[in-house]
Parts: structure tokens; sequence; C-alpha cells
């Protein structure tokens, strides 16, 4: 495991314990919806045909690779089920990474800045195990 996906682990740990709740599927597309403006605006591109729980974010040049070919986009991810998001390369048997933020406005600019720096290869390859 590298540092990076490690601190994200720690610090999902902490929020999935004490957020876990249950969310209906009109949040679940206000979330979404929050996600992809905050995406927007920062200058990431959401790719179209995104299903609600699902948001497909085009790679930058400097993203990890991901996928057969390296060249896979990003996935986040968002359940009525569960208390975080996720993040993992749009590929078969990809690694998924928790996300800890809240279920507001505020977490879904929180998880687009973090996918902002995984996009921009900030972080170095987070989905290295």
């Amino acid at each position: 495991m590298n540092l990076p996906s490690g601190v994200l682990d720690v610090v999902a740990d902490r929020y999935t314990r004490s957020l876990a709740t249950e969310r209906t599927g009109g949040e679940v597309t206000a979330l979404a919806q929050e996600l992809v403006a905050a995406l927007t605006e920062i200058g990431l591109t959401v790719l179209p045909g995104t299903r609600k729980h699902m948001i497909t974010v085009e790679r930058c040049p400097q993203t990890p690779p991901g996928g057969r070919r390296g060249d896979a986009n990003l996935i986040v991810g968002i359940y009525s089920n569960r208390a975080g998001w996720n993040l993992s390369a749009n590929a078969d048997g990809a690694t998924v990474l928790s996300i800890a933020a809240p279920a507001t406005t505020t977490g879904a600019a929180e998880v687009a800045a973090l996918v902002r720096s995984v996009a921009h290869g900030e972080l170095g390859n987070v989905f290295r195990r």
C-alpha cells in the first residue's frame, strides 16, 4: 500500500463509522448533481452518459495509469446504502478507494478537489497496491 491510499483509508474509516446512513434516490441524484457542478467548476470534464450514482471524469495527461492500456477515465461512486464516496479507474478489476466526505454540497466540493488532485497526478498513483 502506498502512503496516499493509506492515509485515505484511515480518514475514510473515521467517517464511515460515524456516517452510516441510508440515502434516498433523490438524495443520491442531488449529490451527483452537486459533484458534477463542483468538478466542472474546477476544470474537470464529466463525460456524458453518467449514471446517477456513477460519475465518469475524463482523465488528464497526468492521471495515473488505469485499465489494460493505462488510459481509463476515473469513476466517482455515490451509493444510497453507504456513508462514503469512492473513486476508481473505469476498468474491470480496478482498485476502489473510499473517500471520506459528508453527503453535502461541501462534501461534493471536497470530493471534487480530491478527484482533481488524482487526475492531475499530484498524489502519485493512488491505485497502486
